[in-house]
């Protein structure tokens, strides 16, 4: 009986040292991001091109639609709970994969499009973010 009762407090010192420990989270890193051509005119293409070392990827090219400084505005304004987590709002950035996205603007001027990278651990918990910024110009 005794036994089983340091068996049990062993295993709880145990769960209460492995769980308590948290995943160093390392900081991810932006080595490329640009974008081609820098002036363009409306409806035409551009390309970002990007390398990076993370878990995963967001391209806000700044556009309508795609601003990430919108987008911190519309969140700012829902109650910190759950609902945030879920709320549709009107400005997205894009998920990206590969070394390459295109984008095209509808009106002319100059934008800001941000790469953000980030890491995440201890099951979602704690995550490290990168970002890095180009400035893309669209004419008539």
């Amino acid at each position: 009986m005794k036994t089983d009762f340091l068996k049990y407090i062993f295993l709880a010192a145990f769960a209460v040292t492995f769980f308590s420990c948290e995943e160093k989270v390392e900081k991810p890193s932006i080595t490329r991001f640009e974008v081609n051509p820098s002036t363009a005119p409306v409806g035409v293409y551009v390309t970002f091109t990007y390398d990076y070392d993370g878990t995963y990827a967001v391209i806000w090219n700044g556009g309508e639609g795609s601003n990430y400084d919108a987008y911190l505005e519309q969140i700012a304004t829902i109650p910190d709970d759950v609902t945030r987590n879920v709320v549709n709002t009107h400005d997205r950035g894009t998920v990206v994969r590969g070394t390459s996205v295109q984008a095209m603007y509808r009106t002319p001027g100059t934008y800001k499009a941000l790469l953000i990278v980030t890491n995440v651990g201890n099951m979602g918990e704690t995550s490290e973010k990168a970002m890095k910024e180009v400035e893309v110009t669209i004419t008539e």
